[in-house]
Formats: structure tokens, C-alpha cells, sequence
């Protein structure tokens, strides 16, 4: 079997994003079966940067939209293949082989197919000279932590459908989304490779609201009866260090720069 990919990008008005990631789209051998684009009303042009890549977009919608996982459902919607990534404004694939690691990775699964494929991250930061490999784990982590990043997970069309992106979770719908899945009975493959390169500095990042989205992550499997003592114990330690590094972030933001610098390799 070889399974057709879409990657879906979501943007509003980061033009100058949009394009680096169509062209990571466009760089790829083989390229994905589908490409496509919802843009939340830009109105910095990005409307012009869609249309120069119509060799590229297979398909695009441009409306209000009530959210980045809102738009990401809309994308969905739009998808015909059997499986999809979401790759959004700013993202980029790691290499120009990286659809055919994934249909490679699919076509040498045993049955049943997975229903979800995720790997390794780059994290890149904004102006900054290093990167960091954000290796993925098992999904036994699942329900202590977020075990890879969106950027680097590709699900089939079918578990996708029936499980889209809740809007009433905030930032966490990506995780809450994989809980579901697991929660189902849902196939998972890990593959010992990076998938994506994301650049950091998104709403996401900000480290309040990364102490927000841990305690709600933390609220969210605690409600369901998902933690054992110890995990409870591994998520207060989380918050704790997140709460750290907001702090640090806060009243001396070049010592965090400078601890990151010291502690990546520079590419």
C-alpha cells in the first residue's frame, strides 16, 4: 500500500512564514499528493503568495476562522488522501525526503495500518544561532506529558475525522487530540527520524502560557482518572520547572539565552 499524504498549512497574516513553507512544500521528492492552505482572512497578501504557488497549492480557502485548531478542522474537511500533517506557517519539513520516509514508513507497516506516524523535531529559535533535536517518545508518556510535537505527526484522514481538534481545550487540543486516539485503541508508530523543523516563539511558547497549558494538561488526565501517584508527582514537577523558567524569563531573560546557547549546538 501506498498511502497519499496532504499537508495542510494554516496561517494568518505571516506572508513572509507562509512562503518558507511552501517552499519546503514544493522542495519535496516526491512531493505530497495534496497541499493545502487555509488562511484566516489574511490581509497582508498572503492571498498573492497563495495564488504565485498555485503549481504548489492543490487547494485553499481564505475566511474568519475561531482559531488555529478551528482552521486546522477546516483543513480536514478540505483533505481527500489517506493520510495528513499539519505543517503550519513558519514550519518546515527537515529534509526534501521526508514524504518518502513517511510512505516508505507506512508502506512497511505491518496491518493494521497505523493510525498515527510521528518522529523527531528541530526546534529553532528566532535569531538565535542553535537548534535543538527534540527527540519523540513512547506514547506510554502520553498522559504525563506531550511526547512529540504536531509538526512531526501524520494521522490517517479516518481517525482524524473522528476525532478533529477540540476548540473548547485552548492550546492543548494537538495533546488532547493523541489522548482521544489513544483513549480509542488508536495504532501509534514512532519513527527514530526527524519529521520537521519548528520555529519557536508562537503564542505556544511564551512560558506563561506554558505554565498554563501544563497545569491544564495536568487538570485534563486528572479529571479522566488517567494518573498514577507518581504521575502526579512528575507533573507537579513540571509545572514547578515551567513556573521557574517564566520567572528566569521575566527579570533576566538573557540568563535563559545565555543557559539555551551554552547548552544546543550552534548551526
Amino acid at each position: 500500500m501506498v498511502a497519499n499524504i496532504a499537508v495542510v498549512t494554516v496561517c494568518y497574516n505571516d506572508s513572509l512564514a507562509l512562503e518558507r513553507t511552501i517552499q519546503s512544500v514544493a522542495d519535496q521528492d516526491p512531493r505530497p499528493d495534496e497541499y493545502i492552505v487555509v488562511d484566516g482572512g489574511s490581509t497582508d497578501g498572503t492571498d498573492a503568495v497563495i495564488f504565485n504557488a498555485d503549481h504548489v497549492v492543490s487547494r485553499w480557502v481564505s475566511e474568519k476562522d475561531q482559531g488555529i485548531y478551528d482552521a486546522m478542522n477546516k483543513g480536514l474537511a478540505l483533505a481527500r488522501s489517506d493520510y495528513i500533517i499539519f505543517l503550519n506557517a513558519g514550519d518546515i519539513f527537515y529534509s526534501k525526503k521526508t514524504i518518502s520516509t513517511l510512505k516508505a514508513a507506512i508502506a512497511s507497516a505491518p496491518w493494521p495500518k497505523p493510525d498515527v506516524v510521528y518522529g523527531d523535531v528541530v526546534l529553532a529559535y528566532p535569531g538565535k544561532l542553535y537548534r535543538r533535536r527534540l527527540a519523540a517518545q513512547e506514547m506510554t508518556e502520553l498522559y504525563k506529558m506531550m511526547p512529540c510535537s504536531h509538526q512531526s505527526v501524520l494521522a490517517s484522514r479516518e481517525i482524524l475525522t473522528s476525532f478533529p481538534f477540540r476548540l473548547d481545550v485552548g492550546m492543548i487540543a494537538d495533546w488532547c487530540q493523541l489522548v482521544d486516539i489513544k483513549l480509542s485503541g488508536g495504532l501509534f508508530l514512532k519513527l527514530d527520524s526527524v519529521i520537521s523543523v519548528f520555529e519557536k516563539g508562537g503564542v505556544s511558547s511564551v512560558p506563561l502560557n506554558r505554565v498554563k497549558n501544563h497545569w491544564r494538561q495536568y487538570s485534563w488526565v486528572r479529571e479522566r482518572g488517567l494518573l498514577t501517584s507518581s504521575d502526579h508527582i512528575g507533573w507537579f514537577k513540571r509545572i514547578l520547572y515551567e513556573v521557574v523558567v517564566w520567572f528566569v524569563s521575566s527579570v533576566a531573560p538573557d540568563i535563559r539565552d545565555r543557559y539555551l546557547q551554552s547548552k544546543f549546538t550552534k548551526k
